[in-house]
């Protein structure tokens, strides 16, 4: 995130940095927390469509769309990642179920 950017302008511009395409959130699914042990990892998860623009890589690698029951560990630029992946595939593919939240010891209420 930027200074002073939402995480849905952020959500909004990095898609369109790293993939091209242009998106309009739809809706905010809540924000996953983890760490694994040396990095401390806060994911929002947002529903969106695609508005425009055309699917491209960036310096972070190629570009594609894959249903989320296909993703592989490999497939991740940032293996951190793995744990959102985790979640999209079982609880996250049901449409009203939200991901759980939880906060670490040493982190401060927002």
């Amino acid at each position: 995130m930027e200074p002073g950017e939402t995480p849905e302008e952020t959500a909004i511009r990095e898609t369109k940095e790293e993939t091209g395409v242009n998106i309009r959130i739809t809706k905010s699914l809540g924000a996953i927390r983890w760490s694994d042990g040396e990095v401390k990892v806060v994911c929002y998860v947002f529903e969106a469509v695609i508005t425009g623009g055309r699917v491209r890589g960036s310096r972070e690698g190629r570009a594609r769309f894959v249903p989320v029951h296909r993703i592989k560990l490999s497939m991740l630029a940032f293996k951190v990642n793995w744990p959102i992946v985790k979640w999209l595939q079982t609880s996250g593919q049901q449409r009203n179920l939200r991901p759980s939240f939880t906060r670490h010891k040493h982190e401060a209420r927002p």
